[in-house]
């Protein structure tokens, strides 16, 4: 779902940047018989480099939030033998 996000993200993005070039070609320094090609190369570029980096975002926050998942279990995991181990009646392990 992340990358469909991103999806949207890059279209939105290439459509505020071609109206910008579309106000303003020949200040951005593109010759007219040119332009047509430039806004379709930066339209896939936008598009694609969006959609990527979205759904690597989102890999990266659940790759977070599984590391957190870990740690927690792990500290609950040493908290559970340390009151084992340390329970009344109950010789240390030598």
């Amino acid at each position: 779902a992340a990358w469909l996000l991103g999806l949207l993200v890059g279209l939105a993005n290439s459509a505020l940047a071609l109206l910008l070039l579309a106000v303003q070609p020949l200040a951005v320094g593109i010759p007219g018989t040119e332009l047509a090609s430039t806004v379709i190369s930066y339209l896939v570029l936008t598009v694609v480099t969006d959609a990527i980096l979205c759904a690597f975002a989102s890999w990266y926050r659940r790759f977070l939030r599984q590391s957190q998942e870990r740690s927690r279990a792990a500290r609950e995991a040493r908290a559970r033998e340390q009151r084992r181990q340390n329970r009344p009646g109950r010789q240390p392990a030598r």
